[in-house]
């Protein structure tokens, strides 16, 4: 059984007991609370054909509240953090600096969370650029390591384009354990021959499953 990556793939025939020398799953269905998958399986013990019901509870994402932004390179034109905490027509504003080959537009969000060891780790970010030729690139801050790690790299379009990263591996890994901190790096840039441009976020959301 698995949902949307391979990274969610759960063997069902290691929570059966006894001796099986053959599983299949048939059908899946929930309730809102619980998983249920039927199928049936050759029991060992009984030399015969049986069927089987496995239930697990649905787990419930968590949505991480939004606390702050800094804008690192370029500059704030209008919005602010509550321009991020929907997908509606309000957006976070910022005008790309020129840098030594790019026009840069780069921001960090800061999240916290209470669950600080996660099962899972999801990011969904929506965004615009006012120009063609941008480069978006996502990153979140690895507090082992201390370096940025880059979940996402794609050319930008001029309209609203949402992105999701789902099921990051190791979570834990880019959450602060002190306080539950989690920082998403986003940024544009586009070649300086090609002139400045404005980034426009919409909305950055975080989700965590415990």
């Amino acid at each position: 059984m698995w949902s949307g990556t391979a990274n969610s793939w759960v063997d069902l025939s290691t929570f059966l007991t006894g001796s099986w020398g053959y599983t299949y799953a048939e059908s899946i269905w929930s309730d809102g609370t619980t998983i249920h998958v039927v199928g049936y399986g050759f029991n060992n013990a009984t030399q015969r054909t049986e069927a089987l019901l496995w239930t697990c509870p649905v787990e419930t994402a968590i949505t991480v509240p939004l606390k702050g932004y800094t804008v690192n390179r370029g500059a704030r034109l209008s919005g602010n953090i509550l321009s991020m905490m929907f997908s509606d027509p309000y957006y976070l504003k910022v005008a790309s600096a020129p840098g030594t080959s790019y026009h840069v537009a780069e921001t960090t969000v800061r999240a916290k969370t209470t669950v600080t060891n996660p099962s899972r780790l999801d990011i969904r970010t929506e965004a615009r650029a006012t120009e063609s030729n941008v480069q978006t690139r996502i990153a979140l801050r690895n507090l082992n390591t201390n370096t940025w790690d880059t979940l996402l790299t794609y050319w930008q379009p001029t309209t609203d384009t949402v992105k999701v990263m789902g099921n990051i591996p190791n979570p834990a890994d880019y959450i602060r354990q002190s306080d539950g901190l989690i920082r998403i790096r986003i940024q544009m840039i586009r070649a300086l021959t090609r002139g400045p441009f404005n980034k426009w976020m919409d909305h950055v959301e975080v989700t965590v499953r415990e």
